[in-house]
């Protein structure tokens, strides 16, 4: 076995980009002068300035390490700066404290109101802090100016992220001021009123994904929509804060921004049902309409996902005849999949009735029986579902099933490999669980028992280990489906096929944790 020692560097930069934790990596640094200079350039990949007070902390590293400049490939910044003179800014309304280039902290200048004693300055109340889009802490004009220079000088720096945070005013000379960049997010901001647009060409940005959401400040967030006409433009993310299909549909002039061609993937949240209009013409007029003149003009897109509400509609099939993969409310799902080549559907509506879920599975079975990927949430569990997604769609790779009340019988939960997941030889993916249900107990209780117990019974039931059981269970569906990857039965944690080893027929099954980031689940390996 070589000694640590003798271990190439590469090695090493791969077992330590696998640690998604900055606290783990923290503490490699400690273990010696080489692992220091290795997990260093992992640890810096990824920036995140939320606060003040730990940027400022940084400057003297950046100014010291010039060579590390090459190193950052993602920055997300939630800081704020103080606005000079005072001016209303709801963002800053809870702000307590302004941060100096220095450190220091100074009183937040507010009018004729009088500063905060000085035990307010260092430390807030706890609501303060906790309130995400609404800082405690802001950035002196020097120090913002000290970060927002910084940003432009990180080389390979592809993605960059805005979030919960008062922009900067020369937010586009960043933007084209980085010409790596490839990500550009920007999520609960305010645009300062200072900002000067400008005459960019946004269409040579070489940015090939798009987000902008839950937007604050007029007339600068449609100057910022025209972001979305980016040549290379490939996924694009907004809500009705910056309505983008409103944008590419509606010129004053009466001409058209024209689409970028590559774009292959939108994802746009609607209002909630009680803000749509009560007139099905005006709701016609305001989204469905413009919406779907929009669609018509990307016909490369290849995944849609339409969030909170959408009424039924008519579509016509010509539009998005590359369309594979659709997330939305089950009211556009036979339309928007209809003569469409898609293999990859949610549901995502959480008041659905049981009743239309199973219609529109068997309207869909018809059409689409080489679905690959299927994800529901039902109000409560029938065991019927199982044997109506099998039957119906027996090519799936992913199945993912949230249910609210109920659960499946445990002869349901035994029985899964040979009645169900037999069906559908190619399934790698297997999540049936309910948010109530918090341990396999639950699912491996009978729902009834012999009219007479005898006292052993009791004995033999308290020697269960259901986790084990669980496991043990898990396991035996090998022999009915090898493809089997994954299955999540209970909330918080998956049960995941380790690779085979030497001597062994199979691998174990070994069960994981995960939580969520940014809306995708991190199993922290």
């Amino acid at each position: 076995m070589p000694v640590m020692s003798t271990l190439p560097n590469e090695l090493w930069m791969s077992v330590f980009e696998f640690m998604n934790s900055p606290s783990d990596l923290a503490q490699v640094l400690r273990t010696s002068k080489r692992f220091r200079d290795l997990a260093i350039r992992i640890l810096h990949r990824r920036l995140i300035w939320n606060d003040p007070r730990h940027f400022v902390r940084t400057l003297q590293f950046w100014d010291n390490n010039p060579g590390m400049l090459s190193v950052p490939r993602s920055l997300t910044v939630g800081i704020s700066k103080i606005q000079l003179p005072p001016a209303h800014v709801d963002r800053l309304d809870r702000a307590v404290a302004v941060v100096a280039i220095d450190g220091g902290l100074g009183h937040v200048p507010v009018g004729g109101v009088a500063p905060p004693p000085n035990m307010a300055v260092l430390n807030p109340p706890l609501e303060t802090m906790a309130t995400r889009s609404k800082p405690a802490f802001v950035a002196s004009q020097a120090l913002y100016q000290a970060m927002t220079s910084r940003m432009v000088t990180f080389t390979q720096l592809s993605e960059l992220i805005f979030k919960n945070a008062l922009l900067p005013d020369s937010i586009y000379n960043i933007i084209h001021g980085i010409p790596s960049l490839r990500i550009l997010h920007i999520e609960f901001c305010t645009f300062d009123q200072a900002t000067i647009p400008g005459a960019w060409d946004h269409t040579t940005l070489p940015i090939t994904e798009l987000s902008l959401k839950s937007l604050e400040g007029g007339a600068l967030v449609t100057n910022a929509m025209a972001l979305a006409k980016a040549h290379n433009l490939r996924v694009l993310r907004f809500d009705m804060t910056a309505c983008i299909f409103r944008f590419f549909t509606r010129m004053n002039n009466g001409g058209v921004h024209i689409v970028p061609p590559h774009l292959e993937s939108v994802d746009v949240r609607l209002p909630e049902k009680k803000n749509w209009p009560s007139s099905p013409p005006d709701a016609q007029q305001q989204y469905i309409a413009p919406l779907t003149e929009f669609l018509a003009m990307c016909p490369n897109i290849v995944r849609l996902a339409i969030g909170s509400y959408m009424p039924e509609f008519t579509f016509p099939p010509w539009i998005l005849p590359k369309l594979q993969s659709y997330k939305g409310p089950m009211s556009t799902v036979l339309t928007v999949t209809g003569r469409r080549p898609i293999t990859e559907l949610n549901i995502c509506d959480a008041g659905t009735k049981l009743s239309d879920w199973t219609d529109i599975l068997a309207s869909l079975g018809a059409e689409h029986s080489s679905l690959r990927e299927l994800c529901a949430y039902v109000p409560y569990w029938d065991d019927e579902i199982l044997y109506a997604v099998t039957a119906l769609f027996p090519s799936l790779h992913k199945l993912h099933i949230r249910y609210g009340l109920g659960s499946p019988s445990e002869d349901t939960v035994l029985h899964i490999g040979p009645h169900f997941v037999a069906r559908t030889p190619d399934m790698h993916t297997l999540h049936l669980f309910s948010p109530r249900a918090r341990s396999a107990a639950e699912l491996l209780v009978p729902r009834c028992f012999d009219a007479i117990i005898e006292p052993e019974d009791f004995e033999e039931e308290e020697k269960r280990d259901p986790e084990a059981e669980l496991k043990g269970m898990i396991g035996s569906w090998n022999r009915h489906c090898p493809q089997l990857g994954e299955v999540q039965l209970l909330q918080g944690f998956v049960w995941r096929k380790a690779q085979v080893r030497p001597g062994q027929k199979q691998g174990s099954w070994e069960k994981r944790k995960y939580d969520w980031v940014d809306g995708v689940r991190n199993y922290g390996y």
